[in-house]
């Protein structure tokens, strides 16, 4: 385990980190989203030690002058690498056929900087990573300090060693200038408990919860995320062991604990369904403040009432005892994904379900000029390795815009192969199509038809 340093230490390297988020340059900084990639087989999340070479190129002169939230990004970085070691963060990107960026297009023009340049491809695709896409990346880290004690715990109980749970930073285009980060836990289990939903969602709700952390436009805020989310586990783990859930584990076989850390095992379909440990918390929404009117959609939570967006949902498939749902919402702000998924999982039914939200979306802005229009993406495989990334693939294809796609799975104690992706896509396109979000793109191409 790496040796932590003082975090005042980042206080310091941080201090002059603010971009304040002056509106008239705000379009200018924000990157476009790279051309959709045609990917038979999927979208899957790797990771690469995370190099010096990456940090030079967002503190480049190039991106000081043009894109300041690179910069402020890199600085960032290299402050959670002094606290945390070299081992602790970990890139995490998209892999991609190495084709695609290494070939220079025949538009191709050095002095045009409205997106990533073909420049940028040619390095990035030396230490495998797409321009154009949000940056991520994995922190491992400690649930206590060495030498810490759990308040509440009995230290007969506590293990000798500290479990590490993994978090995935992802950093949206707008990043710090608009947008906070989105952390992830990843993993199925933390030490020898399986994680449950209200834990998973407190974490992805760190920078949108009312005691979270703190989130203020230009201002980085990773340590302060990562810091919350340290005190989260404790709490949880603490939780965990003190209510001896791990000796009646042992005793009930009908609950499968396991106590690999390793990501093979996380991410096994092998893995059981396991009981939830602790009901999963009431969700609490305040909204930060912003440059951004609030969507109509935030104003009906922070009024004590649903998100109002129609959810259309699929009939079941089922098989071998496995249930998948899928559910499709018109979505027109980022904004408004984390809401439609946290109501969800105040369903009961679908918070005890061993993937309760894999989704994807895509979102499309019109920004004039020569992009014309820029598309936000992106998913969430929730434990189902590869299953967000398929449905992105799945809204690309379909060349859906402002729509959100959400799978369910309940796992029935039967492994299922290369099925179980059959049926994520399945009640997937059947939500999309009892949405009429299939005939809206029918209509469009019947239109563009008859105006040749």
């Amino acid at each position: 385990m790496s040796q932590h340093k003082d975090p005042t230490v980042l206080a310091d390297a941080l201090a002059h980190l603010k971009f304040s988020p002056d509106p008239e340059h705000l379009e200018s900084q924000r990157r476009s989203a790279p051309e959709p990639l045609r990917d038979p087989h999927g979208t899957l999340l790797k990771s690469t030690p995370l190099t010096n070479q990456f940090i030079e190129h967002l503190l480049s002169e190039e991106n000081l002058e043009i894109d300041s939230n690179l910069t402020a990004i890199g600085f960032e970085l290299e402050a959670l690498l002094s606290i945390y070691g070299d081992d602790s963060i970990r890139l995490a990107f998209a892999s991609r056929s190495p084709s695609r960026s290494s070939q220079v297009p025949d538009t191709f023009n050095p002095e045009r900087r409205g997106s990533q340049q073909w420049t940028d491809a040619f390095w990035d695709a030396d230490i495998g990573f797409t321009p154009g896409e949000r940056i991520r990346y994995e922190v491992s880290l400690p649930v206590w300090e060495e030498g810490d004690t759990l308040e509440g715990v009995d230290p007969s109980v506590m293990p000798h060693k500290a479990p590490i749970m993994r978090i995935l930073v992802s950093l949206p285009p707008t990043y710090p200038n608009i947008s906070p980060p989105q952390l992830q836990l990843l993993g199925r289990y933390l030490g020898s408990f399986a994680i449950d939903s209200g834990f998973f969602g407190d974490i992805t709700r760190t920078y949108i919860s009312s005691d979270g952390a703190p989130f203020t436009p230009g201002d980085v805020c990773v340590f302060e995320g990562l810091t919350h989310v340290q005190s989260l586990a404790r709490a949880w783990y603490a939780e965990q062991l003190a209510s001896g859930a791990a000796r009646e584990a042992q005793r009930n076989p009908q609950i499968t604990v396991s106590v690999s850390n390793s990501p093979e095992s996380s991410e096994s379909e092998d893995a059981a369904y396991v009981r939830r440990l602790s009901p999963r918390p009431t969700f609490s929404y305040t909204r930060r403040a912003s440059d951004l009117p609030p969507t109509e959609a935030m104003l009906r939570i922070e009024a004590g009432k649903d998100h109002g967006l129609k959810v259309w949902v699929s009939d079941e498939v089922v098989d071998r005892k496995s249930v998948f749902v899928g559910r499709a919402v018109k979505v027109t702000d980022e904004r408004d994904v984390p809401l439609v998924v946290h109501e969800l999982l105040g369903d009961k039914r679908v918070a005890r379900a061993a993937h309760p939200a894999i989704y994807a979306y895509r979102i499309v802005k019109v920004v004039g000029g020569t992009a014309g229009k820029v598309y936000n993406t992106d998913y969430d495989d929730d434990g189902e390795s590869q299953a967000g990334g398929r449905l992105r693939h799945l809204l690309e294809i379909l060349e859906l815009e402002n729509v959100m796609v959400i799978v369910t799975r309940w796992y029935g104690g039967h492994k299922l192969g290369a099925d179980r992706f059959k049926h994520i896509s399945k009640v997937a396109r059947d939500a999309l199509e009892i949405g009429g979000f299939l005939d809206e793109k029918k209509d469009e191409g019947k239109g563009r038809k008859g105006k040749k």
